[in-house]
Protein backbone atom coordinates (compact mmCIF):
# COMPACT_ATOMS: atom_id res chain seq x y z
CA UNK A 1 0.00 0.00 0.00
CA UNK A 2 2.67 2.46 1.02
CA UNK A 3 4.86 1.35 -1.92
CA UNK A 4 2.01 2.19 -4.29
CA UNK A 5 1.45 5.56 -2.62
CA UNK A 6 5.09 6.56 -2.96
CA UNK A 7 5.24 5.32 -6.52
CA UNK A 8 2.17 7.37 -7.41
CA UNK A 9 3.85 10.50 -6.09
CA UNK A 10 7.10 9.81 -7.90
CA UNK A 11 5.50 8.29 -11.02
CA UNK A 12 7.70 5.20 -10.81
CA UNK A 13 7.13 1.47 -10.49
CA UNK A 14 7.86 -0.53 -7.33
CA UNK A 15 11.43 -1.76 -7.40
CA UNK A 16 14.00 -3.53 -5.30
CA UNK A 17 15.55 -0.14 -4.58
CA UNK A 18 12.22 1.12 -3.27
CA UNK A 19 11.79 -1.95 -1.12
CA UNK A 20 15.24 -1.30 0.33
CA UNK A 21 14.22 2.25 1.18
CA UNK A 22 11.17 1.01 3.04
CA UNK A 23 13.23 -1.51 4.98
CA UNK A 24 15.62 1.27 5.92
CA UNK A 25 12.68 3.44 6.95
CA UNK A 26 11.44 0.62 9.18
CA UNK A 27 14.88 0.53 10.81
CA UNK A 28 14.71 4.28 11.37
CA UNK A 29 11.29 3.87 12.98
CA UNK A 30 12.40 1.01 15.21
CA UNK A 31 13.32 1.26 18.88
CA UNK A 32 16.74 -0.30 18.34
CA UNK A 33 19.42 2.45 18.51
CA UNK A 34 21.80 0.44 16.33
CA UNK A 35 19.18 0.09 13.59
CA UNK A 36 18.24 3.77 13.97
CA UNK A 37 21.86 4.85 13.55
CA UNK A 38 22.48 2.60 10.54
CA UNK A 39 19.31 3.90 8.86
CA UNK A 40 20.13 7.53 9.65
CA UNK A 41 23.60 7.14 8.13
CA UNK A 42 22.12 5.54 5.01
CA UNK A 43 19.59 8.34 4.50
CA UNK A 44 22.18 11.01 5.25
CA UNK A 45 24.48 9.60 2.58
CA UNK A 46 21.66 9.49 0.04
CA UNK A 47 20.82 13.12 0.82
CA UNK A 48 24.48 14.13 0.47
CA UNK A 49 24.72 13.08 -3.19
CA UNK A 50 26.16 15.88 -5.26
CA UNK A 51 23.84 15.31 -8.21
CA UNK A 52 20.17 14.32 -8.35
CA UNK A 53 19.87 14.48 -4.58
CA UNK A 54 16.68 12.53 -3.73
CA UNK A 55 15.27 15.10 -1.30
CA UNK A 56 11.69 14.80 -2.55
CA UNK A 57 11.90 11.01 -2.56
CA UNK A 58 12.94 11.09 1.09
CA UNK A 59 10.12 13.50 1.89
CA UNK A 60 7.61 11.28 0.10
CA UNK A 61 8.97 8.33 2.04
CA UNK A 62 7.94 10.13 5.21
CA UNK A 63 11.28 10.27 7.00
CA UNK A 64 11.15 13.95 8.02
CA UNK A 65 8.89 13.56 11.10
CA UNK A 66 10.95 10.60 12.28
CA UNK A 67 14.25 12.45 11.82
CA UNK A 68 12.92 15.36 13.86
CA UNK A 69 11.61 13.01 16.53
CA UNK A 70 14.99 11.32 16.85
CA UNK A 71 16.79 14.67 17.04
CA UNK A 72 14.50 15.67 19.89
CA UNK A 73 14.37 12.46 21.90
CA UNK A 74 17.37 10.27 21.08
CA UNK A 75 20.08 10.23 23.75
CA UNK A 76 22.71 9.04 21.27
CA UNK A 77 25.03 11.83 20.03
CA UNK A 78 25.79 9.75 16.93
CA UNK A 79 22.12 9.47 16.02
CA UNK A 80 21.57 13.15 16.76
CA UNK A 81 24.46 14.08 14.47
CA UNK A 82 23.30 11.89 11.60
CA UNK A 83 19.65 12.99 11.69
CA UNK A 84 20.68 16.64 12.03
CA UNK A 85 22.95 16.16 9.00
CA UNK A 86 20.13 14.58 7.00
CA UNK A 87 17.75 17.41 7.93
CA UNK A 88 20.44 19.95 7.00
CA UNK A 89 20.57 18.45 3.51
CA UNK A 90 16.78 18.54 3.20
CA UNK A 91 16.84 22.19 4.28
CA UNK A 92 19.20 22.89 1.37
CA UNK A 93 16.49 21.99 -1.12
CA UNK A 94 13.73 24.07 -2.65
CA UNK A 95 11.69 26.65 -0.76
CA UNK A 96 8.80 24.19 -0.47
CA UNK A 97 11.07 21.44 0.85
CA UNK A 98 12.53 23.76 3.46
CA UNK A 99 9.04 24.93 4.36
CA UNK A 100 8.00 21.34 4.97
CA UNK A 101 10.60 20.76 7.68
CA UNK A 102 9.59 24.05 9.29
CA UNK A 103 5.96 22.98 9.29
CA UNK A 104 7.05 19.78 11.01
CA UNK A 105 8.57 21.82 13.85
CA UNK A 106 12.25 21.33 13.02
CA UNK A 107 13.35 24.90 13.74
CA UNK A 108 12.42 24.92 17.41
CA UNK A 109 14.06 21.49 17.88
CA UNK A 110 17.24 22.72 16.18
CA UNK A 111 17.42 25.70 18.51
CA UNK A 112 16.63 23.68 21.63
CA UNK A 113 19.26 21.08 20.79
CA UNK A 114 21.85 23.72 19.89
CA UNK A 115 21.31 25.35 23.28
CA UNK A 116 21.27 22.13 25.30
CA UNK A 117 23.71 19.62 23.84
CA UNK A 118 27.39 19.52 24.75
CA UNK A 119 28.26 17.56 21.61
CA UNK A 120 30.23 19.75 19.22
CA UNK A 121 29.55 17.56 16.19
CA UNK A 122 25.79 17.78 16.76
CA UNK A 123 25.94 21.54 17.23
CA UNK A 124 27.99 21.95 14.07
CA UNK A 125 25.36 20.19 11.94
CA UNK A 126 22.53 22.17 13.53
CA UNK A 127 24.31 25.45 12.80
CA UNK A 128 24.51 24.51 9.11
CA UNK A 129 20.81 23.59 9.18
CA UNK A 130 19.83 26.96 10.66
CA UNK A 131 22.01 28.65 8.05
CA UNK A 132 20.22 26.80 5.26
CA UNK A 133 16.85 27.83 6.65
CA UNK A 134 17.83 31.49 7.13
CA UNK A 135 19.43 31.62 3.69
CA UNK A 136 16.27 30.42 1.93
CA UNK A 137 14.29 33.65 2.29
CA UNK A 138 13.75 36.77 4.38
CA UNK A 139 10.63 35.11 5.75
CA UNK A 140 12.55 32.09 7.04
CA UNK A 141 15.40 34.31 8.27
CA UNK A 142 12.95 36.22 10.42
CA UNK A 143 11.36 33.02 11.68
CA UNK A 144 14.79 31.81 12.84
CA UNK A 145 15.53 35.12 14.59
CA UNK A 146 12.10 35.28 16.22
CA UNK A 147 12.48 31.68 17.40
CA UNK A 148 15.65 32.63 19.28
CA UNK A 149 18.36 31.15 17.07
CA UNK A 150 20.85 33.97 17.62
CA UNK A 151 21.73 33.49 21.28
CA UNK A 152 22.73 29.80 21.14
CA UNK A 153 24.48 30.45 17.80
CA UNK A 154 26.62 33.19 19.32
CA UNK A 155 27.38 31.02 22.36
CA UNK A 156 28.48 28.24 20.00
CA UNK A 157 30.62 30.70 18.03
CA UNK A 158 32.35 31.93 21.19
CA UNK A 159 33.22 28.36 22.08
CA UNK A 160 34.63 27.77 18.60
CA UNK A 161 36.78 30.90 18.93
CA UNK A 162 38.10 29.91 22.37
CA UNK A 163 38.89 26.37 21.22
CA UNK A 164 40.23 27.47 17.80
CA UNK A 165 37.76 25.23 15.96
CA UNK A 166 38.36 26.85 12.59
CA UNK A 167 36.26 24.53 10.42
CA UNK A 168 33.28 24.96 12.75
CA UNK A 169 33.82 28.72 12.80
CA UNK A 170 33.35 28.77 9.04
CA UNK A 171 29.86 27.37 9.43
CA UNK A 172 29.08 29.76 12.26
CA UNK A 173 30.20 32.81 10.27
CA UNK A 174 28.16 31.69 7.26
CA UNK A 175 25.03 31.22 9.36
CA UNK A 176 25.49 34.58 11.10
CA UNK A 177 25.81 36.25 7.69
CA UNK A 178 22.58 34.59 6.51
CA UNK A 179 20.78 35.84 9.62
CA UNK A 180 22.00 39.39 8.87
CA UNK A 181 21.30 39.32 5.12
CA UNK A 182 18.31 40.50 3.10
CA UNK A 183 15.80 43.29 2.71
CA UNK A 184 13.95 44.44 4.61
CA UNK A 185 16.83 44.32 7.08
CA UNK A 186 16.41 42.02 10.07
CA UNK A 187 15.70 43.32 13.57
CA UNK A 188 18.87 45.21 14.53
CA UNK A 189 18.20 44.74 18.24
CA UNK A 190 18.94 41.05 17.54
CA UNK A 191 21.62 41.24 14.84
CA UNK A 192 23.58 43.95 16.71
CA UNK A 193 24.53 41.21 19.20
CA UNK A 194 26.75 39.71 16.50
CA UNK A 195 29.02 42.76 16.26
CA UNK A 196 31.52 41.97 19.07
CA UNK A 197 31.97 38.45 17.71
CA UNK A 198 32.26 39.69 14.13
CA UNK A 199 34.98 42.11 15.27
CA UNK A 200 36.87 39.12 16.66
CA UNK A 201 36.27 37.00 13.57
CA UNK A 202 37.91 39.70 11.43
CA UNK A 203 41.19 38.34 12.82
CA UNK A 204 40.54 34.74 11.76
CA UNK A 205 41.20 32.54 8.75
CA UNK A 206 40.30 33.58 5.22
CA UNK A 207 37.47 31.05 4.85
CA UNK A 208 35.76 32.55 7.88
CA UNK A 209 36.80 36.06 6.92
CA UNK A 210 34.72 36.22 3.74
CA UNK A 211 31.42 35.48 5.49
CA UNK A 212 32.40 37.73 8.39
CA UNK A 213 32.95 40.61 5.99
CA UNK A 214 29.63 39.89 4.30
CA UNK A 215 27.81 39.93 7.65
CA UNK A 216 29.35 43.31 8.53
CA UNK A 217 28.48 44.61 5.08
CA UNK A 218 24.84 43.58 5.53
CA UNK A 219 24.74 45.29 8.95
CA UNK A 220 26.30 48.45 7.51
CA UNK A 221 23.48 48.66 4.99
CA UNK A 222 21.18 49.93 7.71
CA UNK A 223 20.24 53.14 9.47
CA UNK A 224 22.43 55.57 11.38
CA UNK A 225 22.10 53.54 14.57
CA UNK A 226 23.53 50.46 12.88
CA UNK A 227 26.42 52.38 11.37
CA UNK A 228 27.24 54.14 14.66
CA UNK A 229 27.20 50.80 16.46
CA UNK A 230 29.70 49.37 13.99
CA UNK A 231 31.93 52.45 14.29
CA UNK A 232 31.81 52.34 18.10
CA UNK A 233 32.86 48.68 17.98
CA UNK A 234 36.11 49.71 16.29
CA UNK A 235 35.41 47.83 13.08
CA UNK A 236 36.17 50.67 10.67
CA UNK A 237 39.97 50.44 10.87
CA UNK A 238 39.87 46.70 10.25
CA UNK A 239 37.58 47.17 7.25
CA UNK A 240 39.87 49.84 5.77
CA UNK A 241 42.88 47.57 6.30
CA UNK A 242 41.13 44.65 4.60
CA UNK A 243 40.46 46.75 1.51
CA UNK A 244 44.07 45.84 0.61
CA UNK A 245 43.62 42.13 1.28
CA UNK A 246 45.13 39.91 -1.47
CA UNK A 247 41.92 37.89 -1.90
CA UNK A 248 39.82 39.65 -4.55
CA UNK A 249 36.38 39.26 -2.99
CA UNK A 250 37.36 40.63 0.44
CA UNK A 251 38.44 44.09 -0.80
CA UNK A 252 35.24 44.28 -2.81
CA UNK A 253 33.06 43.50 0.21
CA UNK A 254 35.00 45.91 2.44
CA UNK A 255 34.79 48.70 -0.15
CA UNK A 256 31.03 48.18 -0.24
CA UNK A 257 30.91 48.34 3.57
CA UNK A 258 32.98 51.54 3.68
CA UNK A 259 30.66 53.09 1.13
CA UNK A 260 27.64 52.18 3.23
CA UNK A 261 29.20 53.80 6.29
CA UNK A 262 30.15 57.00 4.50
CA UNK A 263 26.70 57.40 2.97
CA UNK A 264 24.89 56.68 6.27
Amino acid sequence: MRDDKLCTKRNIQPSEELQDLWRTYDDLASRDPDLQLSAAIHFRKLLAQEYNTPIQTMIDLGIVPRLIQLLKFSSSPDIQREVAWALTNIASGTHQQTLLILEQGALSIFIQRLASTSEQAVKSQIVWAIGNIAGDSVQFRDLALEAGAMEPLLSYTRTCIIQSLHSDLAGAAWTISNLCRGRPSPDFTITSKTIPILATLLQTQEETLVDTCWAISYLSDGDDVAIKTLIDAGIVNAIVHLMNHPTGVIPMICTRTAGNMMSG
